[in-house]
């Protein structure tokens, strides 16, 4: 999978009229989306998050990697390994989600 290489920021445009609120850019000055207006303040946050989008990702797959060496070396119990397994599936589909090999949304049964 391949996207505009990250960082990714949000440069703030606010039109009330227009009902934008901005350009999600990558590194290379590339815009990414943009970005409009739902309500007071939302569209600066969902701007915000989307130009975290990069970040996150790397994130999850990094405390994915660390989860499954811990798992690995630690018994932690049957209910806690089922709660823990649920989430991590849930890791799971949200990074195949993001790199574009499923679609849906991705949920945690709570054991």
């Amino acid at each position: 999978m391949t996207t505009s290489p990250g960082p990714w920021r949000l440069n703030a445009d606010t039109d009330p009229e227009r009902g934008s609120a901005g350009a999600v850019v990558a590194y290379d000055g590339r815009s990414v989306a943009l970005v409009y207006t739902t309500g007071p303040g939302k569209g600066l946050n969902n701007g915000r998050l989307l130009a975290a989008a990069p970040a996150l990702l790397a994130a999850l797959k990094a405390l994915l990697d660390d989860a499954a060496g811990y798992a690995r070396t630690h018994d932690t119990g049957p209910a806690a390994t089922k709660r823990s397994r649920a989430r991590w599936d849930m890791a799971r589909a949200t990074i195949e989600m993001a790199e574009g090999r499923t679609t849906g949304e991705p949920t945690v049964e709570e054991a």
